[in-house]
């Protein structure tokens, strides 16, 4: 089973890891928040998540962390080149939710399945028609006017 590691600008990864507490309860443990303050020197925060990552037992890590470029996933990035590690940027509660649901899957299969998540849970509102679901026809769905005269 994988193990989730958020790592994000403080306090966004406490933060999705409370909510994965508030869904999925039992699930809670397998996620991990490593926030980091704008204040912190990047070498110390370095060390600190190595020294994190490597307390870990012998288990895949999906990595998530919030903005292409910032320096959480820079962090996270020189976490890519060890083994049974993926790491995954634009961080997002339905990516989340997708893979703490999915965290028994192989970690190329739960990298897949996160982004999946990721993608599915960005949806623009405004639109009439329906978004990937079919729903059934009422009587006033069937064309029939209900203006009353």
């Amino acid at each position: 089973m994988a193990v989730i590691l958020i790592i994000a600008h403080a306090p966004l990864a406490s933060a999705m890891r409370s909510m994965v507490g508030h869904v999925i309860p039992d699930a809670q443990d397998a996620v991990l928040a490593f926030d980091i303050e704008a204040s912190q020197d990047v070498e110390v925060v370095r060390r600190r998540l190595q020294a994190q990552v490597t307390a870990l037992p012998d288990v895949d890590l999906l990595v998530l962390t919030d903005v292409y470029g910032a320096t959480p996933c820079n962090l996270a990035a020189a976490l890519c080149g060890q083994p049974r590690v993926k790491v995954l940027a634009g961080l997002n509660l339905s990516m989340l939710w997708r893979a703490v649901a999915h965290r028994s899957a192989p970690i190329a299969e739960l990298e897949r399945i996160a982004l999946d998540g990721a993608r599915q849970g960005i949806i623009r509102l405004g639109n009439t028609s329906p978004q990937n679901q079919t729903l059934p026809l009422t009587p006033d769905d069937q064309g029939h006017d209900n203006h009353s005269q």
